[in-house]
Parts: structure tokens; C-alpha cells; sequence
């Protein structure tokens, strides 16, 4: 590590844990963690709120617009009947997405609804937010959607003794010399 990293570091550090950063986020002692939204699908629809169209073709997760804007004519008059024998006036005037995946089933049995649950799993851990930002920019493109979470070191007397010792100047830059 450079001297202008560690100093820029540390003043992260001060801005995230006692300066005006402090506000920015609902805790003490923060840390910033990079998690990835995982979607678990096949949650028995008693026991959760959202439902989703899963595709048998292995095409994956599709609408309930997408699905019929994809339609020929001939498919979408059929879903524009089973809509209107539903009371609704056609498919786009339905209600709730729970209507309109009820119908998709009702015509297209290839089309599974299922229940899901969105799941946030750890990635990676930073002690600043540049830091989380930093590792998302340069690891995005493996991943599906991130967010950075703010995490409490503030019972973990380990982390924060090693951050007050950075932010009092009791850990300083050292330069390695060369034997």
C-alpha cells in the first residue's frame, strides 16, 4: 500500500465512522457489505406473497405483459376471451398480476406459476463505501443485482479497536525498505 492510499483510507474512515458519513447510514461502527439478490423459486404459493410465470422451455422467468405482448394474434384473442369470461373487458385490462398469471395458465399449460422469495447473500466486505463501490464497478459483470448494506461492527471490539487506533494515529503508514 502507497502512503496516499493508507491517508486517503484513513480519512474514509473518518468521514464514515465520525464525520459527516455518520449520518448516512442508521448505525455505529460500520461496515459496508456487497450483497447479491438471489430469486429462490418453487415456494408453495400458502406460504408466500409474490408469484412469477416460469417458462417449461427453460426460458426462465417472463411477465404477464411480456408473455402476452410475445403472443401471435390468434393467442392473444383466445387470452382477450378467457379474460373477458373472467370480467374483465381483455387481457390488459386485468386487475392484479395474480389474474393475469391465472389466465396464462388456464390457456398455456407449458407455463408453471410459482411462488418465489428474494434472498440478499453476502459477496464481499469493505470498510468503506468507496470500497463496496469500488468492488461492484470492477465486479459487476459477475454477478446479478448488488447493493451495498450497511452492517454494526459496533459489539466487535476487534474492528473497532483497529479503526479507532487508525483514526487516533496509534497505526501509521510504515514504509517497507528494501534489504
Amino acid at each position: 500500500m502507497k502512503k496516499e492510499d493508507f491517508e486517503g483510507l484513513v480519512s474514509r474512515l473518518e468521514y464514515w465512522n465520525r464525520g459527516a458519513g455518520v449520518n448516512d447510514h442508521c448505525t455505529a461502527g460500520p461496515i459496508f457489505e456487497v450483497q447479491e439478490k438471489k430469486r429462490r423459486y418453487g415456494i408453495d404459493m400458502d406460504y408466500c406473497s409474490t408469484s412469477c410465470l416460469i417458462t417449461d422451455d427453460g426460458q426462465g422467468e417472463i411477465g404477464p405483459d411480456s408473455y402476452y405482448d410475445e403472443l401471435e394474434e390468434e393467442d392473444q384473442a383466445a387470452m382477450d376471451k378467457e379474460s373477458q369470461d373472467r370480467g374483465y373487458e381483455s387481457f390488459k385490462e386485468v386487475a392484479t398480476e395474480d389474474d393475469a398469471r391465472d389466465i396464462i395458465q388456464a390457456i398455456d399449460s407449458e407455463i408453471t406459476v410459482t411462488g418465489y422469495h428474494d434472498e440478499w447473500v453476502h459477496v464481499n466486505t469493505h470498510l468503506t463505501r468507496e470500497g463496496a463501490e469500488a468492488f461492484i464497478a470492477r465486479k459487476k459483470h459477475d454477478h446479478g443485482e448488488l447493493r451495498i448494506y450497511v452492517d454494526s461492527l459496533y459489539r466487535c471490539a476487534e474492528f473497532q479497536s483497529l479503526i479507532n487506533a487508525m483514526l487516533d494515529g496509534e497505526v501509521v503508514f510504515n514504509e517497507k525498505k528494501e534489504i
